[in-house]
């Protein structure tokens, strides 16, 4: 098949009716002109023009491929910026990803008015804790959080969260806690996730204290974390934004307040490509807005 070049030079030359003005109109030289016109009629095997001193006239083969070749190349226009204009525009497949827990009480509430905003958008949400490859599984949008892994993706910054060390106000009770070191004998509730995560860094007054975390019970999700937590089978670190209402009803309590924990990064991380399609960025936007207001406040 002849290509795209040649077939633009042809419809041009006969449009233009002189290989001079296809010339000037392609921005190429009179000699480009000839050679790929030269080369369509060898690609095809036949001759699409006759020339003479004053004219050009086309052959009977000519005259049917400028046709095909002119729908050809509007068909492949229209295609193209039909693709374009869903890049652009807002319309078509989102697909986001999450944790199961951050999706469900963080994230969807947040992303039930971005989808009444719009409506012509089809929101996939994926939550669960399937290490999605963004590029093979077509995934726009990946919410992360904690620790930003480097990977070959762009990510954005959307807001930060706290971590807290928590118990049953009725375990709380029996441990009596007084300082950092009784953590060390403590029945810990571990994420299994986190298996390089032996020990946790307190902070107090600029001065900082490393705990080691002596595992008891573990879990691969932080809300089985919870319910062992409601069962008042140890201690545990934990988002703040998963144990809001626990706290309070006074269902679970904060241990040693006095000392903080970092706090950890929730990221928007999408593929590294050189244009971001506009409902990738305004679902990014709309979260970068709403989701500091949907967290615990600091305290």
């Amino acid at each position: 098949m002849p290509s795209l070049d040649l077939m633009q030079t042809f419809i041009t030359v006969v449009e233009k009716h002189s290989f001079t003005q296809a010339a000037l109109h392609l921005k190429i030289s009179k000699a480009l002109v000839s050679t790929r016109i030269k080369r369509l009629e060898q690609d095809l095997g036949l001759s699409v023009l006759v020339r003479d001193t004053r004219k050009l006239i086309l052959t009977t083969a000519g005259q049917e491929l400028y046709v095909h070749f002119k729908d050809l190349l509007l068909s492949l226009t229209q295609s193209i910026e039909n693709v374009r204009q869903g890049q652009l525009g807002t319309s078509g497949i989102l697909r986001i990803t999450s944790t199961f827990e951050f999706g469900h009480q963080v994230l969807w509430p947040l992303l039930a008015p971005f989808c009444q905003t719009h409506s012509e958008l089809h929101l996939h949400c994926l939550f669960d804790s399937k290490p999605y490859d963004l590029i093979r599984e077509q995934i726009d949008v990946a919410i992360r959080l904690g620790q930003l892994v480097d990977s070959s993706h762009r990510a954005k910054k959307l807001a930060e969260y706290e971590i807290v060390l928590v118990a049953s106000k009725q375990h709380a009770a029996q441990l009596q806690l007084t300082d950092l070191e009784q953590l060390e004998t403590c029945h810990w509730i571990s994420n299994l996730n986190l298996s390089s995560q032996t020990f946790w860094t307190f902070y107090q007054n600029g001065q900082s204290h490393s705990i080691h975390e002596n595992t008891k019970y573990a879990a691969n999700n932080i809300q089985t974390m919870k319910h062992m937590l409601l069962d008042h089978l140890g201690i545990a670190v934990i988002p703040k934004w998963l144990i809001e209402t626990e706290l309070s009803q006074g269902l679970l309590q904060q241990l040693l307040p006095e000392y903080r924990l970092s706090t950890q990064g929730i990221y928007a991380v999408f593929p590294n490509q050189a244009y971001v399609a506009t409902k990738t960025r305004l679902l990014i936007d709309h979260l970068a807005t709403t989701l500091p207001q949907a967290l615990p406040a600091p305290q």
